[in-house]
């Protein structure tokens, strides 16, 4: 993609002409660049064991243009669809690139009357300084 048009062109005054002179026309070249794009795509799966047990995987690709491509997967056992346990990876084409590395977490959630409250931590590791730790809290109505 590149830009072209009356909005890079302007009339200028060269320095160090004569006063009342005619100002030139000048262009502001432009170079042509690739439009930043992503793409992504993603499967999932679940399987019940039984009713009280079950066990989720998904995979993911996303790819950038301008970056590296990045493969992400994940699984989740759910006990009575109350108690997880989550971990999962992502990986890059140049894993020499990418500061991250396992995550680990779990859950618990309860239906109070027509609600649904859930509390969840997650652990990643991080190359760089400590792994980051995340607490939520999520409310359902």
């Amino acid at each position: 993609m590149s830009f072209s048009g009356e909005g890079v062109q302007e009339f200028v005054t060269i320095p160090g002409s004569e006063p009342g002179s005619k100002d030139r026309p000048a262009e502001l070249v432009m170079s042509s660049f690739d439009m930043p794009v992503t793409f992504e795509i993603g499967v999932g799966y679940t399987y019940n064991f039984t009713e009280d047990h079950a066990f989720r995987t998904y995979g993911d690709f996303q790819n950038f243009n301008f970056g590296n491509d990045q493969y992400k997967g994940g699984v989740e056992y759910s006990f009575r669809d109350m108690f997880f346990l989550r971990g999962g990876y992502l990986g890059t084409q140049n894993n020499d690139d990418n500061i991250f590395g396992a995550t680990l977490g779990a859950g618990i959630q309860a239906s109070m009357g027509g609600s649904t409250v859930g509390f969840d931590y997650t652990y990643r590791e991080v190359d760089f300084f400590d792994a980051n730790q995340f607490f939520s809290v999520r409310l359902g109505l």
